[in-house]
């Protein structure tokens, strides 16, 4: 149950996010009140230093990957940014959300990719680049590997589905 509030919270959060001053305000509002839940979450729980370190940092990350999603993101890019070495940002990831932080984030941008083929009449070329991808038959291949058909043929069906709802099924150290 928390977790789908935090769920909630991020979509939300996703939502108000647009080019004015008063929506990233909102945005920001959002993630606080992401961050205090689960701090109060963390609170509740008996976890070591160590554990909430741990979640601390892939928060932080998912926070940077969010904001960030349509750069030209490498491993070493987002570890320099967390703090910590790739290999411990990557055990840290596993441990807390069982994938890679590059897992993450092609989820997260093919995710945007959706929501954006269900809210806009954009081309599959230009999702692909304001999802970070400069090459549209780079996205198409990560696209089909995600969601098992091509942009092309999401863009025309327009599923009902929640974009998001692969972070329900996100395991290890968050609440389910």
């Amino acid at each position: 149950k928390n977790f789908d509030e935090f769920i909630r919270l991020m979509q939300d959060m996703h939502s108000e996010y647009r080019a004015g001053e008063t929506y990233k305000l909102k945005c920001e509002a959002y993630f606080l009140l992401i961050v205090g839940k689960l701090i109060d979450q963390m609170d509740q729980e008996n976890i070591s230093f160590k554990d909430r370190q741990s979640r601390k940092v892939v928060l932080d990350v998912i926070s940077f990957l969010s904001n960030n999603f349509n750069m030209n993101l490498t491993n070493e890019m987002i570890a320099k940014e967390s703090g910590v070495s790739l290999r411990t940002l990557t055990e840290f990831f596993v441990a807390n959300i069982n994938m890679t932080p590059m897992q993450y984030l092609t989820s997260y941008r093919v995710a945007i990719a959706c929501e954006r083929f269900q809210k806009t009449d954009m081309s599959v070329k230009d999702v692909a680049t304001w999802t970070g991808y400069d090459d549209e038959k780079y996205f198409s291949r990560i696209f089909r590997k995600e969601k098992g058909i091509s942009p092309q043929e999401y863009k025309n069906s327009k599923p009902d589905e929640d974009p998001f709802g692969w972070c329900r099924n996100l395991g290890g150290g968050f609440p389910s």
